[in-house]
């Protein structure tokens, strides 16, 4: 089923609602016809109906693995209507903001969670990602403590993220 997901995101760009053979190792066959859309709307489903909570979660954990410092989830569900997460750390050079970011945005991908805003991505001193329910704020140290944003949102939870497991 993995080769065929893999054929489906190549060409449900280029396709339209169309209906299409897939090959089993090698041999293309009829006995399967799958319909694009159907199963892709499937596939991002399976991403997209996850909680903000979950999202907030793989972006942090996808930061760290990135050595994102200072990390720190805010609950901002009841004080601001865009969002409900906010994920804040900051990296030590803008090209460690761009680093953290890039791997942050890979691992949405993977989930097929795309970002509806991104900011500041070519300066490297605040990198925004937007994901509807979780937004991403990725700072330069010193651009951090300027503007604040604990400190602006100082009634939201601080959400534990919990470890990684290990593998």
């Amino acid at each position: 089923m993995n080769g065929i997901r893999a054929l489906l995101a190549c060409v449900a760009q280029s396709l339209p609602k169309h209906v299409f053979s897939c090959s089993y190792k090698g041999f293309w066959t009829t006995k399967h016809s799958y319909d694009i859309t159907q199963l892709m709307k499937k596939l991002k489903e399976k991403y997209t109906d996850k909680p903000g909570l979950e999202l907030a979660e793989a972006c942090a954990r996808a930061a760290l693995d990135a050595k994102a410092e200072n990390l720190v989830v805010l609950d901002v569900r009841g004080l601001a209507t865009f969002t409900d997460y906010f994920v804040i750390m900051d990296g030590r050079s803008t090209r460690h903001v761009q680093g953290i970011a890039d791997a942050v945005n890979d691992e949405m991908s993977k989930k097929r969670v795309k970002a509806s805003q991104t900011e500041g991505l070519q300066d490297g001193m605040w990198v925004l990602l937007d994901y509807e329910d979780v937004v991403v704020h990725i700072f330069y140290y010193d651009q951090r403590d300027f503007y604040n944003l604990e400190g602006l949102w100082y009634d939201a939870k601080k959400v534990e993220i919990k470890n990684t497991p290990e593998e």
